[in-house]
C-alpha cells in the first residue's frame, strides 16, 4: 500500500445494543486521538446494518489506495458470474484432435485443491492434443504492479493456464539437497559460490527462469515460494509432464460449439482466496469471470461489465483495474466499500 495512505474501512454488522454502547462521539475522538492515524490521511465508515443508518464517517467519500480490501470486489464479480464450479478448460474435438483453452482457472496443482478433472480428461483422451494460449489479453502483470516485487510469493504472473499457481516450491531435505517442484524446473536451479547472504534464499533472474542460490549454508528444512517465469511454451512443458501425452501449440480461434470441463467448487475457491488474501486466485478468478461472457480473457473487460451490470449503483466514481489489490491505481472511497457489503448482506 502507498506509504502515504491509510486506508481503513470497518463494516459491523451492530446490534442497536453496540450502537449505544460506542457513540458518535466517542468514536470520533477515538480517531482524532490515535498516534497512528494522525500520521495518514484516514478514511473511515462505519455503518449499523440493524438500522440501516451510518454511525460515523471521515473522508468517507475520498479515495483511498484500497490495497487487499479490492478482493472483495472480485469476489461479489465471481458470486455473480461463476455458478457452482469453475470452469477450467474449454475444447473442441475435431476429428482426431481434442484442441482446448484454458479459462484462467487457478487451482490445477495449487494451494490446497485436490481436482484432477482436468488431468484426467486430457490423459484418457485418445485424440491428438493441442494446446491453444493466444485468448489471454493481457500483460504478464496487473497495470500499476510493482515489477521489483517479482521474486515473491504474493506476486505470481498472469496466465490463461497457470500450473503449480505459477510458483516454484523449493526446500532443503534433510540431506541438504535443494528439492525444486515442479521438476521440470531443477535444471534450472544452479549454485553460485559469489552468493553468501546471510540467510539462505533462491533469488531468479527477472527475464527468465534462470535460479541461483548460494553454494554454502543450506539449512534442513529451509522452504520458499518464488514465481517462475511463464509463457505458453513453458506452459505446454509442465502440461506434458504432469499427463504423460504429447502435446502440441496451435493458435487459432476459440470456435462457438466448444465445451467445458468444470473443476473446484467456487465456494471453496473462494474461501481460499479471501481467508489467506490470495492475490494469485483473486487475478485469474477475474479471468474465470471473462470467459463466461468472452472468448478472451480481459481482467478489464469484466471489471467494466462488473461495474456496469452489478455494481452500477455505487461504482461510478470507483477506480478498479486488478483483482487482488496489488495495483497502485486502484481507489475506491470507503462508502463505495460499505455499499458493496450492503449489496451483499
Amino acid at each position: 500500500m502507498n506509504n502515504n495512505f491509510l486506508y481503513i474501512l470497518i463494516f459491523l454488522l451492530t446490534t442497536s445494543v453496540f450502537a449505544q454502547k460506542i457513540p458518535h462521539q466517542k468514536i470520533k475522538n477515538l480517531i482524532e486521538k490515535s498516534a497512528i492515524l494522525n500520521e495518514h490521511f484516514t478514511g473511515f465508515s462505519l455503518y449499523d446494518q440493524d438500522k440501516n443508518k451510518m454511525i460515523y464517517e471521515l473522508n468517507a467519500n475520498k479515495h483511498f489506495i484500497p490495497a487487499s480490501n479490492t478482493k472483495m470486489y472480485t469476489l461479489y464479480t465471481v458470486l455473480e458470474m461463476v455458478g457452482d464450479s469453475i470452469p477450467a478448460l474449454k475444447y473442441v474435438i475435431k476429428g482426431d484432435s481434442l484442441l482446448f483453452w484454458g479459462t484462467g482457472d487457478p487451482t490445477l496443482s495449487y494451494s490446497n485443491f485436490k481436482s484432477t478433472k482436468v488431468l484426467d480428461f486430457l490423459k484418457k483422451s485418445d485424440q491428438k492434443l493441442f494446446f491453444i494460449s493466444n485468448n489471454y489479453k493481457g500483460n504478464f502483470y496487473g497495470s500499476g504492479w510493482n515489477y521489483s516485487d517479482y521474486e515473491e510469493d504474493f506476486q505470481p504472473e498472469i496466465t490463461s493456464f497457470p500450473i503449480d499457481g505459477n510458483i516454484a516450491n523449493v526446500a532443503i531435505n534433510s540431506n541438504g539437497e535443494l528439492v525444486v517442484q515442479p521438476l521440470l524446473l531443477r535444471p534450472f536451479f544452479k549454485a553460485d559460490a559469489a552468493l553468501n547472504p546471510e540467510n539462505f534464499s533462491v533469488k531468479r533472474d527477472f527475464y527468465s527462469n534462470r535460479f541461483t542460490f548460494p553454494a554454502s549454508n543450506p539449512k534442513t528444512g529451509f522452504k520458499q515460494q518464488i514465481p517462475f517465469k511463464t509463457s505458453p511454451k513453458f506452459t505446454l512443458s509442465l502440461l506434458k509432464e504432469k499427463t504423460n501425452k504429447e502435446i502440441t501449440l496451435l493458435d487459432i480461434a476459440l470456435p462457438e460449439d466448444f465445451k467445458i470441463i468444470y473443476s473446484e467448487k467456487t465456494d471453496d475457491v473462494l474461501r481460499e482466496m479471501m481467508l489467506h488474501s490470495d492475490n494469485f486466485i483473486a487475478e485469474q478468478l477475474l479471468l474465470v469471470c471473462s470467459s463466461i461472457i468472452s472468448n478472451d480473457l480481459s481482467t478489464n473487460t469484466v471489471i467494466e461489465y462488473s461495474k456496469a451490470n452489478f455494481m452500477k449503483e455505487f461504482t461510478d466514481n470507483a477506480i478498479w483495474v486488478d483483482g487482488s489489490g496489488l495495483s497502485r491505481y486502484n481507489l475506491f472511497t470507503p462508502n463505495t466499500s460499505v455499499a458493496l457489503l450492503k449489496e451483499n448482506q
